[in-house]
């Protein structure tokens, strides 16, 4: 019985999962419906693993695709229409960015500020 439970809060259920975009405020939201159109996933240039430039500085896909929940994503840019997230504003120049990969399951590709 305990190990259901454990399984209940460690592993959250489909509905609980969804990462919805909110345009007008610029946030993610993790209730409501997935919203596809905001997603990198299916973006040529990210299945390239191209970089992002974010106000002069440029940004390198680092590490896996992660899930992240109930987690303070902001909008600070976008590309073709993606938005481009910061966590936790406000911050000056992030070290690192997320693009939203997978809005059904809040999968996010981390990106880190390359160092000249």
């Amino acid at each position: 019985m305990i190990a259901l439970i454990a399984a209940l809060f460690l592993y959250p259920s489909p509905q609980m999962a969804v990462c919805r975009f909110d345009p007008a405020r610029r946030l993610i939201a993790n209730s409501g419906r997935a919203t596809p159109q905001y997603e990198a996933g299916g973006k040529p240039w990210f299945k390239a693993g191209e970089p992002l430039t974010v106000d002069g500085v440029t940004y390198a896909p680092r590490g896996k695709i992660v899930m992240q929940f109930n987690v303070n994503f902001t909008a600070v840019a976008e590309r073709d229409g993606v938005p481009i997230f910061v966590k936790d504003l406000p911050r000056d120049r992030p070290d690192d960015l997320y693009l939203l990969v997978n809005s059904r399951d809040c999968r996010f590709q981390p990106y880190v500020k390359v160092r000249s």
